[in-house]
């Protein structure tokens, strides 16, 4: 969504992830698809409907990018072709 929001290396992806504790979203439905190196992460709930300024529509899609098994880079989308196709999954767009 915005390059500025991008974690490169362990502590801005720890520091992500203690956010988004703080934040306490109610999630309905979770999906993972993994790519290689990547890891499509798609939430979807009401409580996801922004983040700072962005509007999010109820969903939001992470694709964490794995160095040696840590996470080392997390991409933030909001739809979820457009995160399958930044891991190099556009062909595996349909849910099954």
């Amino acid at each position: 969504m915005r390059e500025e929001w991008v974690c490169h290396g362990r502590e801005e992806v720890v520091d992500t992830f203690r956010w988004g504790l703080e934040q306490r979203r109610e999630i309905d439905a979770l999906e993972f698809t993994r790519g290689g190196e990547q890891v499509v992460l798609g939430a979807r709930g009401p409580s996801i409907d922004a983040v700072e300024d962005e509007p999010l529509e109820g969903q939001i899609f992470n694709v964490f990018t794995l160095r040696d098994g840590p996470i080392a880079r997390i991409d933030d989308y909001r739809g979820r072709r457009e995160a399958l196709t930044a891991a190099g999954l556009a062909e595996d767009v349909d849910w099954r």
